[in-house]
C-alpha cells in the first residue's frame, strides 16, 4: 500500500514539475531583470501546485527564484549527477531523500 502510495506521489510531483516549468519558461524570461517578480512566481506556482517548495536554480547550485513556505531544500542541494543528466535530456528526474521522506523533481 505504501509502494503504491509513493508511486503515485512520485507521478503527481512529475506532473506538477512539468506544469510548472511550462509556465516559468512563458513568464520567465520576462521576469530575469527583477528577482523579486521572479520569487514571486515561483511562490505562485508552488502555492498553486500545493508544493512546500521550489527553486530555480543553476548546475553550479546558484538559487534563482525560490517559493514555497520550507527551507530545507535551500540546504539541501546535492543532486545526483544522474538527475541532471535526465534533466539535460529534457524528462523529470525524481530524487527520493535518504530517508524517503521528500520527493523531489529536476527538469
Amino acid at each position: 500500500m505504501a509502494e503504491a502510495y509513493l508511486g503515485e506521489h512520485r507521478q503527481n510531483i512529475a506532473a506538477d514539475a512539468l506544469a510548472m516549468a511550462r509556465d516559468l519558461n512563458r513568464y520567465g524570461p520576462a521576469l530575469q531583470g527583477n528577482p523579486q517578480k521572479f520569487n514571486q512566481l515561483v511562490a505562485g506556482q508552488a502555492a498553486l501546485r500545493s508544493l512546500p517548495e521550489a527553486l530555480v536554480l543553476t548546475r553550479e547550485g546558484r538559487i534563482l527564484a525560490k517559493g514555497g513556505y520550507s527551507l530545507l531544500l535551500e540546504f539541501d542541494l546535492q543532486v545526483p549527477p544522474l538527475a541532471w543528466d535526465v534533466a539535460d535530456r529534457g524528462e523529470v528526474a525524481l530524487v527520493t531523500s535518504g530517508s524517503e521522506d521528500r520527493v523531489r523533481a529536476l527538469l
